[in-house]
């Protein structure tokens, strides 16, 4: 009956569908298509929003946007945004494009169920079971918009050897529709079509399959907080996380609490180790791949003969302005790093033949984090101004400190202070404190565009320091480490509601909660559940979108026959 029901129901509703004003859909459409088209470009290139890791950032400025243009309470739309982006959030960490992987798109999701939620009413844990298969079925747009940039690195090989230099300026950049209809296509339409779904949801959908969604809602911060443990020391630190768990379950101490005692634990252990290391002449570093290929005289003479400051703050900005835009399957960063410096192989290659040859060079296979890409240029830069085209020491440069520094940079920024900082983010705005959406804008402002500009700078002014400056990275790495281990399990237990509200009557005609049965044993005992087992299907292999999948039936089911609330 359930089924005949939803079916008659959903002919009437593709029927309304048809009567329904567009144009009060077209408008909001074109408006948040258009800024997931921004967010897209902006998290591959400054990241100054970096919304593509971060749906609580995306549900957020899609909340002021649905305000502006429906007049809504503010405060309801913001609380809907907490609720959407916060658990969103939870659900992403640790998701990233390691090595150029497609990702679960939870951006453009986190932008259709904030939608949903604020225009029309969807309880916020209704949007965001909506969110899970959008974000994961828009995988194969992610690999899509990758695939359609490769013919563009073909026709940069064509005009170069064509000798149509200049042509490469303009190629570069067309790598910036794929990526952006990628994102913009789903949210216009998912945005522009609303109505129906909404009227679907609303009035189809019964009872106990929305009981189903709130389970699902509760659950799913776990997807990202157990691929995140993958991705920490989680076995070698394991002991941080026993105190992280203790801390929130049991003394109940705030995140932020959580987080100082952490610290203070991880730099006293630190602190010690050095210590003990110092006394057992255990002092020292040793060189990285980067030292042996490179030498430490590669960059080794007087910077600024040929280029000058001004120079290599257009290589900054050009960066980013521009880099990862022309990201491909095939060659990934090559395009955008000779694009990053046209200008710099203009002034040092006057001849046209030595130019043509030095673009070749460039758009061979080239991938390295972001973020630590910019020492490497700078190094390049420095070795072509003192050396000319030396293709050994420059080919040297790439390949050996390109894959050193992926590893660093990603292990830095990725697994460890980005994750750290979103997750806090997350743990502010689920607990009330809404401005805390803000610190990836703040974070992204005052740490990761500064930073880019110091390492393009410290690389090309004489960097020899490479064996100091990837053990300094990795001392800062292990104590982030050790906290972010702690801090995940105890937003395990913080941030992952679910619970079974299910009660038994003694013989005594007692009504006795299970749920308090377990708490008094060990709280959170089923968020740790299930963080363990989603944890274990990491371990094997599994895919994230599998896991999600898993985790969503899972908790679907359960949820429908009142066994999780």
């Amino acid at each position: 009956m359930h089924i005949l029901y939803i079916t008659i129901n959903l002919k009437y509703t593709l029927v309304l569908s048809s009567f329904m004003d567009p144009i009060s859909s077209l408008v909001p459409a074109l408006i948040l298509g258009g800024l997931a088209f921004y967010f897209v470009y902006d998290t591959l290139t400054m990241s100054l929003f970096g919304a593509l890791f971060s749906p609580l950032v995306s549900s957020f400025m899609t909340a002021f946007v649905t305000m502006a243009i429906y007049h809504t309470d503010p405060v309801s739309a913001l609380a809907a945004a907490a609720t959407i982006g916060g658990t969103l959030q939870l659900a992403a960490l640790g998701l990233y494009t390691y090595g150029g992987a497609s990702i679960p798109d939870f951006m453009s999701a986190s932008m259709i169920a904030t939608y949903y939620s604020i225009a029309y009413g969807i309880a916020p844990t209704t949007a965001i079971s909506i969110a899970v298969p959008i974000a994961v079925f828009l995988i194969e747009l992610d690999v899509l918009a990758r695939t359609l940039n490769v013919p563009f690195i073909h026709m940069a090989d064509r005009a170069v050897a064509a000798g149509k230099l200049w042509n490469v300026r303009w190629i570069a950049w067309l790598g910036l529709f794929p990526w952006g209809f990628s994102r913009f296509i789903p949210v216009f339409l998912g945005v522009y079509f609303g109505p129906v779904v909404a009227h679907f949801i609303t009035t189809v959908i019964p009872e106990w399959v929305n009981h189903g969604f709130v389970a699902v809602g509760a659950v799913l911060p776990v997807v990202g907080l157990a691929l995140l443990l993958t991705y920490l020391p989680t076995r070698k630190y394991f002991a941080y996380a026993l105190i992280g768990y203790a801390l929130a379950a049991y003394l109940h101490i705030p995140i932020l609490g959580v987080f100082i005692i952490l610290a203070g634990l991880a730099l006293t252990y630190m602190s010690i180790k050095q210590e003990a290391a110092k006394a057992t002449g255990g002092a020292g570093s040793t060189a990285t791949d980067g030292d042996a290929v490179a030498g430490n005289d590669a960059v080794a003479g007087k910077p600024y003969t040929k280029i000058t400051r001004k120079d290599l703050l257009w290589t900054y900005i050009k960066g980013l302005l521009h880099f990862q835009v022309a990201w491909n399957y095939e060659r990934m960063q090559a395009l955008d790093y000779l694009y990053n410096i046209t200008h710099i192989l203009g002034k040092l290659y006057p001849d046209p033949e030595a130019r043509k040859r030095a673009y070749q060079l460039h758009l061979q296979f080239y991938n390295t984090n972001p973020n630590t890409h910019y020492i490497i240029q700078g190094m390049d830069i420095a070795i072509e101004e003192q050396r000319g085209l030396d293709e050994d020491a420059i080919n040297s440069v790439k390949a050996g400190f390109m894959g050193p520094f992926a590893g660093i940079g990603d292990s830095l920024f990725y697994s460890t202070l980005d994750v750290l900082i979103l997750a806090l983010a997350a743990s502010f705005v689920l607990s009330g404190i809404w401005w805390a959406w803000t610190a990836q804008i703040l974070y992204g402002l005052f740490v990761l565009i500064p930073i880019r500009y110091f390492f393009l700078k410290w690389g090309y002014e004489g960097f020899t320091g490479v064996a100091r400056f990837t053990e300094t990275l990795k001392y800062l790495a292990e104590f982030l480490g050790m906290v972010g281990v702690g801090i995940v399990a105890a937003l395990i237990y913080l941030y992952v509601p679910v619970t079974i509200p299910i009660t038994i009557t003694t013989a005594t005609h007692t009504t006795v909660s299970i749920q308090s049965m377990i708490n008094t044993i060990l709280p959170g005992l089923i968020p740790v559940l299930f963080a363990g087992f989603a944890y274990w299907l990491y371990t094997k292999r599994i895919s994230v979108a599998k896991v999600v999948g898993i985790i969503f039936v899972i908790a679907f089911i359960l949820g429908a026959l009142g066994i999780l609330g």
